[in-house]
């Protein structure tokens, strides 16, 4: 289960833009959908694509600033 905000990885390529390993963010989850999230992908500031995905094709990781 992720929550609002967490930095997650992809698991697998979920876009043509979106590969595997790509960097995201939760922006947003489905309470009625407890497995469903919209994710915004991002690389070097800039918005690769913002996808509504399966928990299972991410995985919650952490950075430090």
């Amino acid at each position: 289960m992720f929550d609002e905000y967490d930095v997650v990885k992809a698991k697998r390529k979920l876009s043509d833009k979106v590969l595997k390993n790509s960097i995201g963010t939760v922006v947003m989850i489905f309470p009625e959908f407890p497995n469903d999230y919209t994710v915004e992908f991002m690389k070097d500031e800039k918005t690769l694509d913002i996808l509504d995905i399966k928990g299972e094709d991410i995985k919650k990781i952490n950075i430090n600033l």
